[in-house]
């Protein structure tokens, strides 16, 4: 009959109804939702504040607790959830890493014949996390727009994480750094190479009509404003801002800095320019942070025991606190170079030597060539921990930090070195006397390691370490055929004299900073626990320095707690990013 078939078509109506409404329903939940509970993609400032401010989440527990909250408190949460509103709205209009969601119709109910009881189903609007491949495409466009805003002359500050990790995937390009290809299986060697580019590094560098390849992220680089190009078409590294406060400090040179330090009687620099030290690296080494030596313990007025030894070590690290810490005589308009100069070294973190094309530094080479040991400089200004052991046990009887300058040193590769302590006295008398100096130095912090091995558990762990790098890196190279024992890892005598000298700084600062009371700056990685041996490469260890300074020898203001943890998460951002972040990306199945 003709009402049943008006039944039939309204049953009909109703099923596609339903599914198009379950169909809007999935597809809203897909866009929200990517895997079940706890991996929601929309967030709200809420969310913000209950994640990243950790205040808010110890009041929510009291909250949660009293089951009462006071209006005050409500104010102050209120507040909070304005400034995480601005936060993400920021981070959408600068970051790219997330998108406005309104609120959004799901779905409407009306069971009931008598038309009492209806649903209607919304999703509150809020902010969208976008996929990775999105986030990478918006990331390069943003980074371009800042880059032609800066080009014409607008003020853009902004630099997002998202900015510095498209940096330095393209600096990683620009040096050469060893890239993959989509034909790299092919058979046929003459196939055209492909480079797999992140999405983020490839869309930057086509927005910026660069191709890419290594000279055209260099000039990706140099159109952002972060390396820079001179009248002879030579590219520098460094913002050009950089470069200038660097060619003023060197221009000062270090005597001028020398001659601006407070000279007061406790913390005048002793004079260690009579007593011989030696540098010790690999070979091709251009930028020397530490030295070694020895002196007379009757010498410095402190009691000697005849049974113990009668030498004192020294192990020299360059002062860099022109940099950190600069004396207060410094002027102004100095000090805003310097600023430049520390601001240069937070953001690159840690100095970079496995690159193809050559090394990213810490700081300009300029800069570098001032601070570090050289032999034809004069004096060179350090901080230098003195240890008196004993040489028969390696036990520490005795340790301190000061202020200091030294001579020139006798620049040795590891070979060089080794081959003085292991052959016969030689008869130049300067070879001699460096071989002496050698030896008593391989004497006692051969027994100080010893003893370390002996006591300390992870400096055992440690040692098991170095010892599976080195013979990886033997078998390497005997499959190889590769013959510049300079170049690779080694555990020989010269390199644990330098290894143990370095690891007993390392244990003093932390032994001098630890009696203080006194927080450390520390990073996470392979080398955390060797703290300001190496301030020309690594950010944290020039903050340690910075530390000692202020803390044992007066020379500033000590950091604070909060302080130190910052600028330990510097460093571990740089060292991830290293890590992380690379120009190429590997294909499935590599």
């Amino acid at each position: 009959s003709d009402d049943d078939v008006d039944d039939d078509d309204d049953d009909d109506a109703s099923v596609r109804q339903q599914q198009q409404q379950q169909q809007h329903v999935e597809q809203t939940l897909r866009k929200l939702q990517k895997v079940g509970g706890g991996f929601a993609r929309l967030v709200e400032s809420s969310d913000i504040v209950h994640e990243l401010l950790s205040s808010s989440k110890q009041q929510q527990g009291r909250h949660n607790k009293n089951k009462k909250k006071s209006s005050a408190t409500l104010q102050n949460h209120d507040k909070l959830r304005a400034v995480a509103a601005l936060l993400l709205t920021r981070d959408a209009q600068d970051g790219g890493r997330f998108k406005r969601w309104p609120t959004t119709f799901v779905e409407y109910n009306n069971d009931n014949n008598d038309n009492t009881e209806n649903t209607i189903t919304l999703v509150n609007g809020g902010w969208l996390v976008l996929d990775q491949s999105v986030r990478a495409d918006l990331e390069a466009q943003k980074l371009v727009a800042r880059t032609q805003q800066h080009q014409q002359g607008k003020a853009t500050t902004t630099t997002t994480a998202s900015d510095a990790r498209i940096t330095r995937r393209l600096e990683c390009l620009a040096m050469g750094e060893s890239l993959v290809s989509d034909n790299d299986d092919d058979d046929d060697d003459d196939s055209p190479q492909e480079l797999v580019l992140h999405v983020d590094v490839r869309r930057t560098l086509s927005a910026m009509n660069c191709p890419p390849t290594p000279d055209g992220a260099r000039a990706a680089l140099v159109q952002m404003g972060r390396w820079s190009d001179d009248k002879m078409s030579l590219v520098q590294p460094w913002p050009r801002p950089v470069l200038e406060a660097a060619a003023h400090y060197e221009q000062l040179g270090q005597q001028v800095f020398l001659d601006m330090e407070d000279d007061d009687d406790d913390n005048a620099r002793s004079d260690l320019t009579k007593f011989p030290c030696v540098c010790v690296d690999v070979k091709g080494t251009t930028f020397r942070d530490d030295a070694i030596g020895i002196r007379p313990r009757e010498g410095t007025g402190r009691p000697v025991d005849p049974n113990v030894s009668k030498w004192e070590i020294l192990v020299h690290i360059v002062d860099v606190s022109d940099i950190y810490a600069p004396s207060n005589k410094v002027p102004k308009h100095v000090k805003q170079d310097l600023r430049v100069l520390e601001d240069a070294a937070q953001s690159r973190g840690i100095s970079r030597y496995d690159l193809p094309f050559g090394p990213l530094h810490l700081l300009p080479p300029s800069v570098l060539k001032v601070l570090g040991f050289s032999k034809k400089k004069g004096v060179q200004r350090c901080l230098t921990l003195w240890v008196y052991m004993d040489d028969k046990t390696g036990r520490m009887h005795d340790m301190g930090l000061e202020r200091t300058i030294t001579g020139k040193p006798v620049e040795l590769t590891y070979q060089q070195a080794l081959a003085l302590m292991d052959q016969p006295k030689p008869s130049n008398s300067e070879a001699a006397k460096t071989r002496a100096l050698l030896l008593v130095l391989d004497r006692h912090l051969g027994k100080w390691y010893e003893n370390r091995y002996k006591n300390n558990v992870e400096f055992r762990k440690r040692d098991t370490r170095m010892s599976k790098k080195a013979q990886k890196s033997q078998d390497a190279a005997e499959y190889t055929s590769y013959s510049d024992l300079d170049d690779q890892f080694q555990r020989t005598r010269s390199h644990l004299l330098v290894d143990s000298a370095l690891e007993l700084y390392a244990f003093g600062a932390r032994g001098l900073l630890n009696r203080a009371n006194a927080p450390i700056p520390l990073a996470r990685g392979a080398e955390a626990g060797r703290s300001a041996t190496a301030p020309l490469r690594r950010y944290i260890d020039g903050m340690c320095q910075k530390q000692l300074l202020a803390v044992i020898l007066g020379q500033g203001v000590p950091m604070s707690l909060q302080e130190c943890r910052r600028a330990g998460r510097i460093a571990n951002d740089a060292r991830n990013k290293i890590l992380e972040t690379t120009a190429a990306r590997q294909p499935k199945g590599r």
